[in-house]
Formats: structure tokens, C-alpha cells, sequence
């Protein structure tokens, strides 16, 4: 401060008091405080006056609308205590939507305290509730917009809130929130809950209803907060009596009592806890009255929640649970009583879900998983591997599952961008193992399909492969494999659909097509187009579940039913305001039905097309024009439906089996009437003609057709059989009578002469379809079976319901097989049900064979009753009865007539056979037999019955003699018993007699020529054959008959007897034959098991074996049963053998000899003499230690070797064969053109009905002589089997047959020494060749080559030079033949090639020349220019000749020849020089040994006649005389 005085002027007032700075800020300080005092004094006033404000009227009425405002729906009734004791009387929360109460409190009380709120704490002393109801959950609190906002921001609170007690005494829960029956509940405990979510709570909750309902639920919480790290500690216990709360709202009240136990602590980075759920079994009564314990839920779960330092939140899951009755019966069966879930997630800070692992395994099978999930980018893999194929089948019926993976992929490109459009992409990889549905099954299915959204576009990609399909009714084809791909695109918005690409490749071949829609399918277009499909898949697959319920849907066609082709269709169209419009191309090439009719009528391939409008309600149809055009006929018409009415115009023609063939008619149909108009088809000059009219509903028809057959062939080529002859029918339809209603068959009573009665007639069930028919058929030739004749005329009632025939049916001239009928008449009355039956016929049996012919007459008449068909499949079908009333019959003089009727009963599992009694001749049969299921009673007694019956079965087997026999069975098939005997007296074969039809002619009937002696030369005889039947030429011929036969001391006339008893499983029998004079003496005796299976009936043969057989027969006796075969045998045959052992060993002892035999065939020329043999029996069975046979020319045939026997339990049952056979030099063959000198060596190894003949054959020798062509009048006599063929030989019959089968591995070689001579030729060849194959099939391989020869044609001499024939294992060999002819200046040629069926002969030259130039050349040593007229004929004939122009047929000589009844006619050229054209010889055999000709001078004077005169084949006489000279001499013909 400074002392400065004062400027001068008035003087200063005096100075104030001085006070110091202290007091100046104490009194500062006093003021503020008394200033802050105010202040604070005043806010309290203003506090204390707001609260208590509160509790006035007003500040209630204020407080209450304040809470209804910021809470909506709230309504608060009685409002008091405020601030710090609130009492509320009501409060109701009301849905907003329904406007209906969902939440009532009453009396709740809340007592807290001001002063905790400045430590940021909201202290409760008691919160109450005297009641409270909840009538549904509670509405959502979520904004009308649906958006939720994020808040990255934990959950936390402005303070800590503390409950000290909690007192809800009565919560009432609604029947909709407690299983459908009302709660009460009661809760208390204390709550502590701190900012963070930090606490420790304590709640117990009783439920109040009390009895088996009540429970108590403690719980326990205590957490460290959600943002702080320590311990979180959960506690829950609780347990419940059956049928309470959690029950109900488990939604299955019938659960027992319940106990719960959660517990869990540790830090929330490594937090673990343990559930554990438990229900007590409780038994429970059955509807049957036992006690049950049913399942129960059994659930322990450990939970983990981890964060690794730096990493993603993990979560795992292990879980064991039995769900009891917590699933339907199906499902939890699938669980089964201990299912395990394990699995492992991950929530990384970035949002991204990753399920590390996920394993469910239960009874059903086991399932795992994993993938990962970011915004709305994620996969999943997935796999399912059921416990069993058909494990999942309780959840979803039929289904059968071997094991499936699927991939699912899910990504969206613009995911986060502003504005962009849609652009999500699914993909999913499916892959399924063993497949199945009901019957359906797939081995192996994968498909891959890609959706991706494009704004509001759907774009689809789908691949598919299916292989192993399997179905019933599919085709064969369609289980091999299918591959589809799928793409096309959906817009959401507009509904247009695009179908860009469908390509469907399997077994119904390669599909395609295209399309799109407008407006979900109010307008349409598209395409689809079928390549290299096969027609028996696409008809198969067609007709699956087509069957009516007639046959399974897996019943396989028949092989002739399937049709086999290669179709290409396309189908392309448009549809728009209901109506749709389109075209139809359908193509079909190699089409093979297996019927020669409709083959005959596809030829190979058919074409469908047409134009097809029609309505989306297919009352308008039209398809015009229709055309149908196959390699035949070619169909065209127009079909139409409108207004119910389908019209139809269908015209037809083509070519069928190369007749000219057409088809018309006009088809109306308008509901169930049908009227078809104008009909016509024809073939050839066959025509069907006729039209009708329908009622479908009544199933009744009127109108006619009628059938014009002139010429059956055409029709028989269109079926695929030899057919001939003519036929008419007239075939009428019409309403039938009233049939009778159909009744199930009853027994019948008999009339006075043992005959049922007619069934009594029942109630008429209105008009049937009837038919009136006559079928005349004339000449007709169906195969080999010929009719002269028949009629077929009558009346068929109810043909479509149970048909009643009245038809009759009168023929002759019928042949089939050895048998003519002459004539036969048939007649059937009744139904198809029960009918009289009559049957009369006579003709003649044994025709065209070598047995001798036997006339025969049949007369018989019966009733036939078969019971209708069962209503259910678990009815059994009633028996089928046949009485037979009538057989009277003859066969030659033997008679046959039924003595009293008999009956055959036939019903399932059963025949019956009763009171046959038939007399045959001077014998009788009578028979009783019953066989039912397993059991069986059968008595058969035959006295004196002919033996010459047995041509019945084969007119060929002639035998005499007379058979005794008598069998008896009873038993069942466990324990069968039979006893036989049967007795043969005076066995033979009668004589056989074949007739040879000769050259020379006489009328029919004409006494035949007589001997010196007076006796006739031949047996003349003519076969009856009415109108010609068989076709053959009826000019008169003259018979001759050869009679083959022993001398009547030489005929077998033996004696035999055979008994039979079985039991026991055992068979004993014997059998005793002899002859009078003791030329055939055998005895056997047999012991050996014999049982059935009493399942399969087939028969069992094991145990112990015993049998014996001795005695001797001389073979002579048995030529008449050889002679058929023209062979012959001799010498003796004895034996003694006994088998002993078991059946699968059998031993066997003793020998067989063959003592100085014989055997002669006829047909091949083989004779081997001195036959001896000596066959002995060992532990195997036979050895062969002898055998020796020779031949002519000093041969031999020599075999060693065994036969075992087989087992006869075996699959193969026959005797094993192992011989070894050697020829040497021996002559096997000797006929008119072949003779051969074998040497051999073969081994014949097998089963004796099946061997193997293997070795080499050499042929040392062999001559082969072709014959010259017989005279004219010696015509080459064919072979005509007049109904049948005869018996064959017995070996062509073992072939045919099939009874031995000998498979060739024989190799057949010759260096040289194959001679063959005739026609020109003189050869000698050599052979390398192989016979393959079977006896029924051989095949023949190699080739047989030349060493040295020529041949002459046409007077000319040609040198072979080159001559293979090659056989390639059929029939037909290849020929390839060279021969050359020099003459002075040129060579010709002569080649032979093709096939043997068919050659191909060509003449060439060196130096060329033409064919007929080079001819000329060779026959008259001139050109062809200076030939004559008569030289030029015999010219062309060669040419012709070897051009193939007149085949092998006769040439232009041989029909002047035959016209001047000459065999002989030639033309050769004069010497040079001379004055004469040449000579012309003609000549003629007078018989087969002596030609008589003559030759003259033609321009000349010299003529000859010339004798020759065959003394042996190779010697021959010579004459001639004539104007020159006059000779006699011998000429000796060998030709080399």
C-alpha cells in the first residue's frame, strides 16, 4: 500500500472501524451456511411435501395413471401406502389383441426403504401377492414392426436389488397353461441381485393342489455377474407325485412321480453342471388283468461352458436319456432305454457358430454331424447309419435304410449390401445306401442340387444317379441305373415357370424336353422327346399296378407276351384358356412279339402320329387325322369325342405274308352303348364282315359276323403254322335265355339207374349274352394233322357270366400221328361248370409204321361237375367231379365196355379214383384208388389182359400174350405198405409186315399176279384213306409185303412172374421168366430199401441192399422186338450175380458171359461174329475181363474196362461207365455206297445215360460209290409216313429221345485211301477231322482234301487239282474244288465253290474265253461257229447245266428222253473227214441187269444194236450186231 497523501482540497470524513480478514470470511461462512440450511430446508419441505402428496387422492390418482401409461393393457385398482408401503388391491393385465384379462393380482404389498437407495441399492423388507392369476403367457413385448434392435451393451441395472422375503402364497395357473387342468401354486424365498446380474437366491415353489398332485421345487442361485470373473453356483431340487404339473405341461399326465436334481459351479470360463431327471416306476394293471411296469424316463445330462484365453466360447453336451413314455410306442422304440448325445459348439467373438461334432446314438442307429454357421454362410455335413435296414421303419412305415450322408452348403453374396437383391445360394450333396420302400428298393442314390435365389427368382440345378432300383412289376431294365438332370427357374412374383433342361438316361432309354408355364399354368408349352428306348421296358414299367388285383404285381410275363423293339417319340404341345393342343410321333423298329401274327402284322416296324385338341375336361377330344403305319398295313382315321359321343372312322391296307390285306370299320360309342358299323377285313380272299351293337353296362351285344375262309394258308403264314384247307362261320350274338341263379353244388340223389338227378332250377337273374355259331372247315391241314371235315354248330348262353355251351362238334378224316379217325362226334350240355359230355369215334391206329394196322371204335358219355370259384382266397375250392357213364370201344377184335360207372374225384391235395370196372377183350381191370394228402388206398386187379393193348400207347409195339395182375396199397407216406403180383403168359412180338410200294400200276383191288405155280407173286393191299386226306397221289399202285420175322421155333413165347411186397421201408420182390423149350430160364430176387419223404413224397433209398440174378437166354428170341430197327443178334448170354453191401456201397459178386454171339445190322452193313465175353463183379461192380468180337476180312473189336454202379440216391442215377474200346481193320460199314475198314481207339467214360467218347478213329480204307443215275423207268421211290412216322430204330431213338446223350470228343483221321468213284469221278481223298458236340448235336470240324484223281462231264476227262471240303460244325459243308481239261491250244477249267447246299460252278479257260465257246471247245474240239443244230442242243444242256440255270433238275435230253420212253439218248459229231453229221444212240433197260440200244449214222448208213447183260455187279456180257459187224464178249468194270 502507499503513503502518498492526498492531493489537497476538502478535508476527509473520518475513517470507518478497521476489521480484520478473519471475520470478514467467517462472516461470509455464516451467511453461506444459513444460506445452504435454507436451501436444504426447503427441498426437505418440498420432498416431505411430495411424498406426502403421494398418498393423497390426487398423487394416488396421479401415480396410477402414470403406471397405466407406461404399461400397457395395466389397469391398478386401490392404490394406497405410498411411497414406501404400496398396496395395490388389483391390478389386471388385458391382451391387447383379444381384449381379454391375461394376468390378475390381488393384494400385493411391497414394504422397502428409502435411505439403501443412496448405496444404489433397492431395498425390499417383503414383496406379496395374496393372489395371483395367469390365464396365458404373456403377450409380446416385441415393436409392431417386427424389428428388434441390437445392444452390443451386456445386460446390467442402476443398483443392486435385494428381496429379504418373498411370499406369493396362491398363483393360479388357466387349464391352458397346466396340461388341460387348472395349478395352484406357492412361492417364498429371498432374492439378491446386483448390478452385474451378481447374487445369491433362494426360491421354493410348492404346488398346492394337494393328493397324488403335489410337489416342491428349491431352488438356488448364486452368480459372480456376467462382466465380472468368479464363481457361478446353481442349485435346483425338486420332485413330484404322478400326474402332476410338470406332467401335464410335459403333456402326459400319466407319468409317475418325478425327482429333479440340477447342480452347477465354477467360473462362467469354465463353468460345469449336472442334470439329473428321474420318474418311479409304478406297476399298473393290464386290460388282461397282469400287473405291468411300464417304461420310464430316466435323464442324466452334463453341460460345460468354457472360454479359452484368446479363443471362441465352447459348449458341450453329454447326454444320456431313456424318454419312457415321453414318446409314442414307435418312436421310443427307435430311442430304445439308453440313447447317448454328444457334442461340441463354439460361438466365436465374430458371430461365427461352429458345431465341432455332433454323435446321437440309440437303438435306431447312430447319426453325427458338424458345420459352422456366420450371418447367413454356413454347412453342414450330416450322416445317418441305422442300426438295421429296416430300423427306422416304426417312425416311417416300409422305409428301409442302409445308410445316408447328405452336405448342405448355404451362402448369400449380398448379405450386408445396401439395396442389393436377393442372392442366396443353397447346395446340397445327398448320398443313400440300400434304399427301400415297402417293395421298392435302391442300392446306391445320389443326387446334387443347387436353389439360388435371384431377386424373386428361383433357379434350380438338380443332378441325380440311380443304380440298383428294384420293384415290383419294373422290368429287368429299369434296375440297372437312371441318371436325371434337372434345371429350370420359378418367379415367386409372376408364377412363370421355365423347365430349361430334362434329361432323363436309363433303362426306358434316353428322355428329353423343354417347357414353360405363364401364371402358375394358365398358359403352357413343351416338349419331351424319348430316344433308344426299349418297348418291353416301356410296357413293363406301363402296366406296374395295371393288373386289376387279378395277378401280383410281380408276376412276370410269359416269354411269348413280351414285345421287343427300339422306340424314338416326341410329343410337343401348347396349352392355353383350357384347351390343349399338340402333335404325336411315335416310332417302333425291330419289333419282334413272338407271334407269328402280329409279327406278320408289324413286319418289323409300326409309326404312330397324329394331332391331338383337347380340353383340360376331356369332354372335347379330337385326334385327327390318326395314323398308324407298320411294315404291313397302314391305318388311317379320325377320332373324336365330344357331347359323351366317341366316333370313330379307322380305314386300313397293306401287305401281310404277301397277301393283299385291308380292314374298315365305323366305331360310335355314347355312354355305355357301342355300336360298331361297316365292319371288314381281309386277307387274301379271305373276308370277315359283320357289325353290332352294345350295351356295356348290361353287357349284352346284338348283330352277325361272318367269316369267308376259301384259303386257310395266308391265314396259317399270319399265325406261324402249316395251315391248309377251307372255312365258313356264321357267328350270331344275341340276348340269352334266363339263366338260372348259380348255386354252390350239393350232392345229388340217385335215380333208379345209379345216375344223379338234374339239379333243381333256380330263380331266373335276367337276359345274358348269347351266341348262336356254325364253323364249317373243310380239307384242313393244321401241321401234320390232317381233317377232311368237321362242323362245329350250337349255342353258348351267358358268355360272359358262366357260359352254358349247347354245341356239337361231328369230323372225319382226321390223322394225327399213326392214328386216322375216320369218323368222330362230340356233343357238351350244361355249362362250363357241369355238363354232359358224349364222344363217339372209329378209325384206325398203327398207319404208316411198321406194326400192323388195328381198327378201333370208341362210344362213351359222361358228366363233368367242377365247383365254382371259392368268394375268398381262405375258401377252399370244392372238388371237381368226372362220371364216367359210358366207354364201349373196340380195337380190332379185342373189346373194351365199362361194367358200372366210375367216378374221378379231384380236389386240392386229393384224387380219388372209384368203381373202375372196364373188360378189355377176354381180360378185365378193375381199380379203387384214393390218394389224400400223405395217405393213400389204392386195390388194382388186371385178369387176362391182351398185351396187345400195349400198341395203344405205341402202335409200333406189336405184342402177344395175356397179363394177370394184382396191387394192393395202403398207409401213409411215413409208413407205406404195397404188395404186388403180376403174371405174363406166352410173351412175343407178332409178326410185323412192311409195305413197299413198287413201279409197276394196277387198279385198286385188282387180284395181284400169279405165279407159275399159281400162288400169288405179292399180297396186294390199298390203304383206305377217305377223300384223300393225306394229299397224296391217288394213281393205283401195287403193294408188296415183306414179312421180317423169326421161324416159329425162334419166337421168344416166354413166361414171367414178379411179386412185390413193401413195408417197413423195405421192398422184397422176384421175378421168375422161362420158356417152354428152356431157352430163356431167368430167376432174380431183390431186398433193398424203399421209403418216402413225407414232405416231398419223392423217394429215399438208403440201408442195406441185397439181390440176385441167374440163368441163361439165347438172344435169337428177341429179334422181333429188333426187327424194327433191321437188326439182329445171336448167341448166348448167362449169368450169375448177387449184389450185396449198402445202397451208396453195394458189392457185388458172380459173372456175366457172353457165349459165341452174333450181331447183324441191316441198315449199316456191320456183322460182327465170335463174340465172347466175360464180365466179372467186384466190390465196384462190373469188370470187363473179356470181351472179343470179329469181323469180315480178319477184324477184330476188342473192349476192356468197368461199369460201377451208381448211387441212386445221387443227383445223377446211373451206373458209371469207364470202357475202353479198339477196332482193328474191321469193316463197320458196308452199304451200296460206303465201305470202311476202322482202326480204333476210343474210351467211353461217364454215367452210363450220359457218357464221353473220346479217342481216334483212322480210317484204313474206305470206298464211297456214287451211283449213276438210275433208267427213267426206275423212279427213285421217297419215303410217305401215311399219318405219322414208324418206329424208329432203337438207337435214333435213344437220340431223339434224349434217354442217352454221348458227348463227342472224337478225332477221325485218314492219310489216304479214300476212294471215291461214280458219276465221273475217280478220286482218292484224304481226312483230318474232329466230331464235336452230342449224339442229338453233332458237329462235325475239319476238312477232307484230295491226294490224286479226275473226272469226266460231258465226254470230257478233267484232272483234279485242287479238291478241299471243309465242315464247320453243321450239316453244310464248304466246298472248294478245281479241275483242268488241256486240249491243243487252250486249258479249261472247271470251279466248284459255296456250300454243298449250294454250290456255285463256274467254267473258265487260259487263255479266257466265253463259257459256251470253251464248252464247244471240250465236247466237239471245235468252235462254237461250226457246230450243227443237234450239237448246239446238247450244248446248251451243258451250259445250263453248269450255270446252274436248271439246277439238278432234267435237262432239255431229258425230256425228249422221257417222251420217247428211252433212258438213254446221245449225240456225237462224225469222225473229220466223214460225209455223215454224227451218230444218235438211244437205249432202254429192259429191267435192272439187261439194256437193249441202238445207234444210226445220221447222214450215213450204219446201224447197230447192242445187248448188255449184268452178270455181277462188276460182270457184264456184251452183244451187238449191226450193218459193219457182229460182236459177243465179257467186260469187267473196276473202277479205280
Amino acid at each position: 500500500m502507499s503513503n502518498t497523501p492526498s492531493p489537497p482540497g476538502p478535508a476527509p470524513a473520518p475513517p470507518p472501524p478497521h476489521r480484520s480478514w478473519g471475520r470478514r470470511l467467517l462472516a461470509a461462512g455464516h451467511v453461506a451456511a444459513f444460506a445452504i440450511l435454507g436451501i436444504v430446508a426447503g427441498l426437505a419441505a418440498a420432498v416431505g411435501i411430495c411424498l406426502w402428496w403421494m398418498d393423497t387422492g390426487s398423487g394416488r390418482a396421479f401415480a396410477t395413471r402414470q403406471a397405466e401409461a407406461n404399461v400397457l393393457g395395466l389397469k391398478v385398482e386401490g392404490l394406497s401406502g405410498l411411497p414406501f408401503h404400496p398396496r395395490v388391491a388389483r391390478a389386471t393385465l388385458v391382451d391387447l389383441i383379444t381384449g381379454k384379462p391375461w394376468l390378475l393380482v390381488e393384494d400385493a404389498a411391497l414394504d422397502w426403504r428409502l435411505l439403501p437407495l443412496a448405496h444404489r441399492e433397492l431395498a425390499v423388507d417383503a414383496l406379496s401377492a395374496r393372489r395371483i392369476w395367469v390365464a396365458q403367457p404373456a403377450p409380446s413385448l416385441e415393436p409392431p414392426d417386427g424389428t428388434v434392435k441390437d445392444d452390443a451393451n451386456p445386460l446390467t441395472l442402476p443398483f443392486s436389488i435385494t428381496v429379504a422375503r418373498l411370499d406369493l402364497p396362491r398363483i393360479e395357473l388357466a387349464p391352458s397353461l397346466a396340461g388341460g387342468q387348472g395349478a395352484a401354486l406357492s412361492t417364498s424365498g429371498t432374492v439378491r441381485l446386483g448390478p452385474n446380474l451378481d447374487g445369491d437366491s433362494r426360491l421354493t415353489l410348492t404346488q398346492l393342489d394337494g393328493g397324488a398332485a403335489h410337489g416342491e421345487l428349491t431352488a438356488r442361485f448364486t452368480a459372480p455377474g456376467l462382466t465380472s470373473h468368479g464363481s457361478l453356483t446353481l442349485e435346483l431340487r425338486g420332485q413330484e407325485e404322478a400326474g402332476g404339473l410338470v406332467a401335464r405341461l410335459a403333456g402326459h399326465p400319466e407319468l409317475g412321480p418325478l425327482t429333479l436334481d440340477l447342480t452347477g459351479s465354477g467360473p462362467l470360463d469354465q463353468f460345469q453342471a449336472h442334470l439329473d431327471l428321474k420318474e418311479t416306476p409304478q406297476a399298473a394293471k393290464a386290460a388282461d388283468g397282469a400287473t405291468v411296469t411300464p417304461r420310464t424316463v430316466a435323464l442324466v445330462a452334463d453341460v460345460g461352458l468354457a472360454r479359452p484365453k484368446g479363443k471362441a466360447k465352447r459348449v458341450t453336451l453329454d447326454l444320456k436319456a431313456a424318454p419312457g413314455r415321453l414318446l409314442p410306442d414307435n418312436l421310443a422304440w427307435m430311442a430304445g432305454d439308453a440313447a447317448t448325445l454328444q457334442t461340441a459348439a463354439t460361438l466365436a467373438d465374430d458371430g461365427t457358430i461352429t458345431l465341432e461334432s455332433l454323435d446321437l446314438a440309440a437303438a435306431f442307429g447312430r447319426v453325427t454331424a458338424k458345420g459352422s454357421l456366420k450371418d447367413k454362410d454356413g454347412d453342414l455335413t450330416l450322416r445317418l447309419v441305422p442300426a438295421a435296414p429296416e430300423a427306422l421303419s416304426p417312425a416311417v412305415p416300409g422305409l428301409a435304410l442302409g445308410k445316408l450322408d447328405a452336405v448342405l452348403h448355404t451362402t448369400d453374396p449380398a448379405a450386408g449390401k445396401a439395396g442389393a437383391k436377393k442372392q442366396r445360394v443353397v447346395t446340397a450333396d445327398l448320398t443313400v445306401e440300400e434304399l427301400g420302400y415297402n417293395d421298392a428298393h435302391v442300392r446306391h442314390l445320389t443326387a446334387t442340387t443347387k436353389l439360388q435365389e435371384d431377386g424373386t427368382r428361383l433357379l434350380l440345378d438338380l443332378t441325380s444317379k440311380l443304380q440298383g432300383l428294384d420293384a415290383p412289376g419294373l422290368p429287368p431294365a429299369l434296375t440297372d441305373h437312371a441318371d436325371l438332370a434337372l434345371t429350370g427357374a420359378l418367379d415367386r412374383a409372376s408364377g412363370n415357370i421355365q423347365v430349361d433342361k430334362l434329361d432323363l438316361t436309363g433303362g426306358i432309354g434316353h428322355l428329353t424336353g423343354s417347357g414353360s408355364a405363364l401364371a402358375w399354368g394358365r398358359q403352357a408349352k413343351g416338349s419331351l422327346k424319348l430316344a433308344d428306348g426299349e418297348l418291353a421296358t416301356l410296357m413293363a414299367l406301363a402296366n406296374v399296378g395295371g393288373t386289376g388285383g387279378k395277378e401280383p404285381p410281380s408276376a412276370k410275363p410269359a416269354p411269348e407276351d413280351i414285345i421287343t423293339g427300339h422306340v424314338a417319340a416326341t410329343v410337343e404341345g401348347t396349352m392355353a384358356d383350357g384347351v390343349a393342343e399338340g402333335t404325336l410321333s411315335v416310332q417302333a423298329t425291330d419289333l419282334r412279339t413272338g407271334q407269328p401274327t402280329e409279327d406278320a402284322l408289324l413286319a418289323g416296324r409300326a409309326e404312330i402320329s397324329g394331332k391331338v385338341r383337347a380340353t383340360l375336361d376331356g369332354k372335347d377330344v379330337a385326334v385327327t387325322p390318326l395314323t398308324v403305319r407298320t411294315g404291313a398295313v397302314d391305318l388311317a382315321g379320325n377320332v373324336t369325342l365330344k357331347d359323351n359321343t366317341l366316333t370313330a372312322d379307322l380305314k386300313g391296307s397293306g401287305q401281310v405274308v404277301g397277301n393283299p390285306a385291308s380292314v374298315a370299320a365305323h366305331v360310335v360309342k355314347t355312354g355305355p352303348r357301342l355300336t360298331v358299323r361297316d365292319l371288314a377285313a381281309a386277307l387274301g380272299p379271305n373276308r370277315l364282315e359283320g357289325g353290332l351293337d352294345a350295351d356295356l353296362d348290361r353287357q349284352l351285344a346284338t348283330g352277325k359276323l361272318a367269316a369267308t375262309f376259301p384259303d386257310l394258308s395266308s391265314l396259317g403264314a399270319l399265325a406261324g403254322v402249316r395251315l391248309a384247307g377251307r372255312a365258313k362261320a356264321d357267328i350270331v350274338l344275341g340276348a340269352a335265355a334266363a339263366a338260372p341263379a348259380p348255386t354252390r353244388p350239393v350232392r345229388q340223389p340217385k335215380t333208379k339207374k345209379g345216375q344223379a338227378a338234374p339239379p333243381s332250377p333256380a330263380p331266373a337273374r335276367g337276359a345274358t349274352q348269347g351266341v348262336d355259331l356254325k364253323v364249317v372247315l373243310d380239307d384242313l391241314v393244321v401241321e401234320d394233322q390232317r381233317i377232311h371235315q368237321a362242323t362245329l354248330s350250337g349255342h353258348v348262353d351267358d358268355v360272359l357270366g358262366s357260359p352254358r355251351p349247347n354245341v356239337t362238334l361231328a369230323a372225319d378224316g382226321i390223322e394225327a400221328g399213326q392214328v386216322l379217325v375216320n369218323k368222330v362226334t362230340a356233343a357238351w350240355r350244361g355249362t362250363l361248370g357241369e355238363g354232359d359230355i358224349t364222344l363217339a369215334l372209329d378209325g384206325t391206329t398203327g398207319v404208316g409204321s411198321v406194326g400192323r394196322r388195328r381198327a378201333f371204335q370208341v362210344e362213351s358219355a359222361g358228366h363233368l361237375t367242377q365247383a365254382p370259384e371259392p368268394r375268398s382266397p381262405k375258401e377252399a375250392r370244392g372238388p371237381t367231379v368226372a362220371r364216367l357213364d359210358q366207354l364201349d370201344g373196340r380195337l380190332d377184335q379185342t373189346t373194351l365196355k365199362l361194367a358200372a360207372p366210375a367216378t374221378i374225384t379231384v380236389a386240392k391235395g386229393s384224387v380219388a379214383v372209384k368203381g373202375l370196372d372196364v373188360a378189355l377183350g377176354t381180360g378185365r381191370i378193375r381199380a379203387d384208388v384214393a390218394l389224400n394228402g400223405k395217405e393213400v388206398t389204392a386195390q388194382v386187379e388186371a385178369t387176362a389182359l391182351p398185351l396187345a393193348l400195349a400198341a395203344l400207347a405205341d402202335p409200333a409195339l406189336t405184342l402177344a400174350g395175356t397179363l394177370d395182375a394184382k396191387v394192393t396199397a395202403s398207409g401213409t407216406a411215413a409208413n407205406p405198405t404195397a404188395d404186388a403180383t403180376v403174371s405174363i403168359h406166352g410173351l412175343s412180338m407178332q409178326q410185323l409186315a412192311v409195305t413197299l410200294d413198287s413201279g409197276a400200276t394196277e387198279a385198286p383191288g385188282t387180284p395181284p399176279e400169279a405165279t407159275p405155280d399159281g400162288k400169288p407173286a405179292v399180297s396186294a393191299t390199298v390203304a383206305n384213306n377217305p377223300a384223300n386226306a393225306t394229299g397224296a397221289d391217288t394213281t393205283p399202285t401195287k403193294k408188296k409185303t415183306l414179312e421180317v420175322k423169326n421161324s416159329a421155333d425162334r419166337r421168344l413165347n416166354a413166361d414171367a412172374t414178379l411179386t412185390a411186397a413193401w413195408r417197413g421201408g423195405r421192398l422184397r420182390s422176384t421175378l421168375a421168366a422161362r420158356t417152354a423149350d428152356g431157352a430163356v430160364d431167368l430167376n432174380a430176387e431183390a431186398d433193398t430199401p424203399l421209403a418216402l419223404n413225407p414232405e416231398t413224397m419223392s423217394p429215399v433209398i438208403q440201408g442195406p441192399v441185397s439181390a440176385k440174378i441167374n440163368g441163361r437166354t439165347e438172344l435169337s428170341r428177341y429179334n422181333d422186338f429188333l426187327a424194327a430197327s433191321a437188326q439182329r443178334i445171336g448167341g448166348k448170354v448167362s449169368v450169375d450175380l448177387a449184389v450185396a453191401g449198402t445202397v451208396a456201397d453195394p458189392k457185388v459178386t458172380g459173372s456175366v458171359d457172353l457165349i459165341d454171339a452174333k450181331y447183324e445190322n441191316g441198315g449199316t452193313g456191320t456183322q460182327i461174329f465170335g463174340l465172347n465175353a466175360h464180365l466179372v463183379g467186384d466190390a465196384r461192380g462190373l469188370a470187363v475181363e473179356k470181351f472179343h468180337g470179329d469181323t469180315a476180312d480178319g477184324g477184330a473189336v476188342d473192349l476192356s474196362g468197368r461199369i460201377n454202379l451208381g448211387d441212386p440216391n445221387a443227383q445223377e442215377k446211373a451206373p458209371v461207365l469207364d470202357l475202353h474200346v479198339t477196332t482193328t481193320n474191321a469193316r463197320l460199314l458196308r452199304t451200296d455206297p460206303i465201305t470202311a475198314w476202322v482202326d480204333s481207339d476210343l474210351t467211353l467214360k461217364g454215367l452210363m445215360n450220359k457218357p464221353d467218347l473220346a479217342g481216334t478213329v483212322r480210317l484204313r480204307e474206305t470206298w464211297v460209290g456214287l451211283p449213276d443215275k438210275p433208267p427213267a423207268d426206275v423212279a427213285d421211290l421217297p419215303v410217305r409216313y401215311v399219318n405219322g412216322r414208324p418206329r424208329q430204330p432203337q438207337g435214333q431213338m435213344s437220340a431223339a429221345g434224349g434217354g442217352l446223350l454221348v458227348h463227342l470228343k472224337v478225332d477221325i483221321k485218314a492219310r489216304n485211301r479214300i476212294y471215291v468213284q461214280g458219276r465221273g469221278l475217280t478220286a482218292e481223298f484224304a481226312a483230318d477231322m474232329q466230331a464235336r458236340g452230342t449224339s442229338a448235336d453233332p458237329q462235325l470240324t475239319g476238312r477232307v482234301y484230295l491226294v490224286k484223281g479226275d473226272f469226266s462231264a460231258q465226254g470230257q476227262t478233267f484232272t483234279l487239282t485242287k479238291s478241299d471240303i471243309t465242315f464247320t460244325g453243321d450239316s453244310d459243308p464248304l466246298l472248294d474244288i478245281s479241275a483242268s481239261a488241256t486240249k491243243a491250244d487252250f486249258t479249261a477249267i472247271l470251279n466248284i465253290t459255296g456250300r454243298l447246299s449250294k454250290p456255285t460252278v463256274a467254267l473258265t479257260s487260259d487263255p479266257p474265253r466265253p463259257q459256251d465257246e470253251v464248252l464247244s471247245r471240250l465236247l466237239f474240239d471245235r468252235p462254237i461257229s461250226q457246230i450243227s443244230a443237234l450239237e448246239a442242243l446238247q450244248l446248251a444242256q451243258g451250259v445250263a447245266q453248269l450255270s446252274g440255270v436248271l439246277g439238278s433238275g432234267p435237262g432239255i435230253l431229258d425230256n425228249v428222253k422221257r417222251n420217247l420212253g428211252i433212258d438213254r439218248l446221245e449225240f456225237s459229231s462224225a469222225a473229220v473227214g466223214s460225209s455223215a453229221f454224227g451218230t444218235v444212240t438211244a437205249g432202254r433197260y429192259i429191267n435192272s441187269r439187261t439194256y437193249v440200244g441202238v445207234s444210226q449214222s445220221v447222214g450215213g448208213t450204219g446201224t447197230n444194236v447192242t445187248l448188255e447183260y449184268a452178270l455181277t455187279s462188276r460182270l457184264r456180257l456184251n452183244g451187238a450186231v449191226g450193218s459193219t459187224d457182229d460182236t459177243v464178249g465179257l467186260k469187267y468194270q473196276w473202277d479205280y
